[in-house]
């Protein structure tokens, strides 16, 4: 039976090689090697034996008296299903065994007879026998039997190859790798948006990356990274560093805001708010931190928070004082890294987004919307805040100012797939993507708005508003750009 789907199996892949076996390419090398090594034994199976077989010997008529006879045949002592003794024949002695040096069986009888002569065959004894009545006559030995580990293993190798052979015919070639290069605060988010959106469309695979969003935008800048579609925490810094030479708009799609994330056993943690949160902070046993300015937005925009704070509860010095507070050691390149260092015990309180908060259920303190760079409404307040980062070039510094908080992306010039990118940013700004979104912690907007909408593709138009101008000129760029 297994023979018969063995052969069943090598004549459809025999007669099916161009539509199916291109596409068995994934399968490993070895195991086409054995599979082909087992195929070949199977082949050698299904051939009729070339196992000599032994003709029953035949009544012969009794010759006449005038002919001269021929010895009669020689006839073996042992039972065997291919030796039946004619009924017709004389008894002959019985032959006797000898083994040769080289470990041969041969056949010789015990007591040969003068009168034979090699000239007559045996009548007995088809053409394709081993067994001679010869003294010096060799058997050839059968054909050894395959190994059962071998026929074990094959039969293995073969049903995991007829897996990988269906598998791999049913399955399309054409899948499409699309590349996202994100921000550290959108991996909980976009991971399940890439879970609901391979699951609509098998054909395509994504691929996250995520680091701080200016990082992000230097992988592009300098490495030319591929990225079919980036998105950052910081929707500015798209016009500031990669438009036009690297992307063409603009599409702003969700809100954040700033917060203060703490651990349980933190010290002040059960009495700290929103009035006294910088006085705890400064007391000299509590460590906090934040993540670095020129790599991640939240790192720049903590900045930016403590100088709001300095206008908004009028302490002057309060930013300068919490600058000093704060050492080098906890300021890691996103913000996300400095989770593991809070869960750790090595800081008490770090500088976070809400919607990441929200992700890991921890504690967190929500700042006045004054201060945490999260409400449109004090959009004004918030750009008497400014700090320095660093710019494009080596040795240039750019001026960013506080703004709400704007979570961006676009589709850059050279993505390597823009039709499946645009299928892809659809589905994040489609309501179910939007509900992805609010399910961990960010505020989508609605609708999501766009700078430049003739640049965007067919497919996006429908779904985006064009972006107002703002009302306020942006900064000259001798205020801008900084040389120190």
């Amino acid at each position: 039976m297994v023979t018969i789907s063995i052969l069943a199996f090598h004549r459809f892949t025999s007669s099916n090689k161009s539509a199916c076996l291109n596409r068995f390419r994934f399968v490993p090398p070895k195991a086409i090697k054995y599979f082909t090594q087992l195929k070949g034994w199977f082949r050698r199976l299904s051939v009729p034996s070339q196992r000599p077989v032994i003709s029953p010997a035949t009544p012969s008529p009794t010759p006449p008296p005038s002919l001269s006879t021929s010895p009669p045949p020689f006839q073996s002592s042992f039972s065997s299903p291919c030796l039946h003794p004619s009924p017709h024949s004389t008894p002959s002695p019985s032959p006797s065994f000898s083994q040769s040096p080289s470990s041969s069986l041969s056949l010789a009888p015990s007591n040969p007879s003068p009168s034979s002569s090699p000239s007559h065959p045996s009548p007995s004894l088809s053409q394709s026998t081993f067994i001679s009545s010869s003294p010096h006559s060799t058997p050839h030995p059968p054909p050894s039997p395959l190994p059962r580990k071998i026929i074990s293993a094959g039969l293995i190798l073969l049903i995991g190859s007829i897996w990988l052979f269906f598998a791999g015919c049913s399955r399309s070639p054409s899948t499409t790798t699309l590349r996202i290069l994100h921000a550290g605060s959108l991996s909980v988010p976009l991971k399940k948006i890439a879970e609901a959106f391979e699951e609509k469309d098998p054909q395509v695979r994504l691929l996250l990356e995520s680091h701080g969003s200016l990082t992000c935008v230097r992988q592009i800048i300098d490495l030319h990274y591929p990225a079919d579609v980036v998105a950052l925490s910081d929707a500015s810094l798209i016009p500031r560093f990669l438009m036009p030479e690297y992307a063409d708009y603009t599409i702003d799609f969700a809100t954040n805001e700033l917060v203060l994330m703490y651990r349980p056993d933190s010290p002040g943690a059960e009495k700290i708010n929103a009035d006294n949160w910088m006085e705890i902070l400064l007391q000299p046993e509590v460590e906090f931190g934040h993540s670095d300015p020129n790599s991640d937005p939240c790192g720049y925009r903590t900045l930016l928070v403590w100088q709001l704070a300095e206008k908004y509860y009028r302490q002057p010095g309060l930013a300068e004082k919490l600058s000093q507070a704060c050492p080098p050691r906890n300021i890691r390149p996103k913000e996300v890294d400095l989770l593991a260092l809070l869960e750790a015990g090595e800081l008490d309180y770090i500088f976070i987004y809400l919607s990441v908060a929200r992700q890991h259920g921890a504690r967190f303190l929500r700042l006045p919307p004054e201060i945490n760079l999260g409400s449109p409404r004090f959009d004004e307040f918030y750009r008497q805040a400014a700090v320095k980062i660093r710019g494009k070039k080596p040795g240039e510094t750019l001026l960013q100012r506080g703004q709400v908080m704007i979570y961006g992306l676009s589709i850059p010039c050279n993505a390597p797939s823009p039709q499946r990118a645009a299928e892809l940013v659809a589905f994040l700004l489609s309501k179910e993507g939007r509900a992805i979104l609010l399910e961990n912690g960010l505020q989508p907007l609605d609708p999501p708005l766009v700078d430049n909408p003739e640049r965007l593709p067919p497919l996006l138009r429908p779904l985006l508003k064009v972006k107002d101008k703002p009302k306020e000129t942006a900064p000259n760029k001798k205020e801008e750009t900084l040389f120190p």
